[in-house]
């Protein structure tokens, strides 16, 4: 009986887990993975020849891309947890802040609309000059 409700109580949590905003959840992941290389630095103080480092970073590059798409921020995360002494850098928590603020600043520009039209052609013959004319243009003052 008791199995059973360990078994109910982990099916609620992954599936709470599944509502959360991937953006947010990835970045708690990437926060716990730099927390935890920093938190036990003599597993991680080889570098590349610590298979604990290799586990964690192979994971979390996992599922930060399965969270949140490709994005060449990662490449440079994952080389720079290689190096023995940089990985104290918090390099995947870095990496999904930028990814994060990429995808809001491309959302963003898909939705603006410039104030007046952009005229394709300035003059009809070339060498002759023409009085640029926008459309819908502010009053001159």
């Amino acid at each position: 009986m008791q199995m059973q409700n360990q078994i109910a109580a982990g099916d609620t949590f992954i599936a709470r887990l599944r509502q959360l905003n991937p953006k947010w959840l990835a970045l708690g992941i990437a926060i716990l993975a730099d927390t935890l290389q920093f938190a036990l630095l003599p597993l991680f103080a080889e570098g590349v020849l610590s298979p604990f480092e290799a586990v964690l970073d192979i994971a979390t590059a996992a599922i930060m891309i399965s969270l949140l798409g490709w994005h060449w921020a990662f490449l440079p995360s994952f080389v720079a947890e290689l190096v023995p002494v940089l990985d104290l850098f918090p390099t995947w928590t870095v990496a999904v802040l930028y990814v994060i603020r990429q995808d809001a600043v491309r959302k963003s520009s898909q939705n603006v609309t410039p104030p007046y039209e952009i005229p394709q052609k300035i003059s009809d013959r070339p060498g002759e000059r023409k009085k640029l004319e926008l459309k819908n243009s502010p009053a001159p003052r």
